[in-house]
């Protein structure tokens, strides 16, 4: 069995799509649309406890596997969230899906290296079961550590300016493009905005283009290679194209 944990708890289908993103992914695993999967359903649970909705910044997690001096497994863990989060009220009831392991295959910490606990599957996954879980459930609730992500939560503050200033967006073969209201608020912030895009998030170029008529647009194209970036880029803003 695998375990796949979210605070949705009618789930009927899996869906392979990537809706979040994950930062200084150099393995290339992390960034797939595809369904996510773990063997491990203390690691699983994690995902199914954080309150990822009200959460500021990045998580950071990691099961690694040891074997003990009695030759019995050890797995050893590591939870973090930006150090200003942990006084806050982080965790919600979840649910744990229990899937069968057809379609998924295991993914290595690197290319060529050794197994992650992370499994992923290209196709569609309809879950046998799932297990109501509650944040006293995780059994490292108080050992969460703490990370600084004080350039990511600027950036976050600053995507929150452009996209306050977006009249409109339309899906592109490689992401999207917004049309913007240019104002002082927005020329303030535009250069900040684009260094740290390209600090947290490099597989997307982003540039303020101003056309013939002095229309302001934002585009914001993957990479060739990153095809399920694209993807994603676009449903972060299909709120806005839906709206257009």
């Amino acid at each position: 069995m695998l375990f796949h944990g979210s605070a949705d708890g009618g789930i009927e289908e899996l869906l392979p799509r990537r809706t979040s993103y994950e930062i200084n992914d150099e393995a290339g695993r992390g960034n797939r649309g595809a369904v996510y999967a773990t063997h491990d359903g203390c690691f699983a649970m994690w995902f199914a406890v954080v309150d990822r909705v009200r959460l500021r910044g990045s998580i950071r997690s990691i099961v690694e596997d040891f074997t003990a001096a009695d030759g019995s497994p050890l797995p050893v863990y590591s939870f973090s969230v930006d150090y200003r989060e942990l006084p806050k009220q982080l965790w919600r009831d979840g649910w744990l899906y229990l899937l069968g392991r057809g379609t998924f295959e295991r993914l290595p910490f690197v290319p060529g290296g050794p197994p992650s606990p992370e499994w992923c599957s290209t196709q569609a996954v309809r879950p046998l079961a799932r297990i109501a879980v509650r944040p006293a459930d995780f059994p490292f609730l108080a050992q969460v550590g703490g990370h600084d992500d004080g350039d990511l939560l600027r950036f976050d503050e600053l995507a929150d300016v452009v996209r306050n200033h977006a009249v409109g967006a339309w899906p592109t073969e490689r992401g999207v493009v917004l049309r913007v209201t240019w104002a002082d608020e927005l020329a303030d912030i535009a250069e900040e905005y684009l260094r740290l895009a390209h600090k947290w998030l490099p597989e997307v170029r982003r540039e303020f283009r101003r056309d013939a008529d002095g229309v302001t647009w934002l585009h914001m194209d993957a990479s060739d290679t990153s095809p399920d970036m694209a993807v994603m880029v676009r449903n972060s803003y299909q709120d806005l194209i839906d709206a257009t």
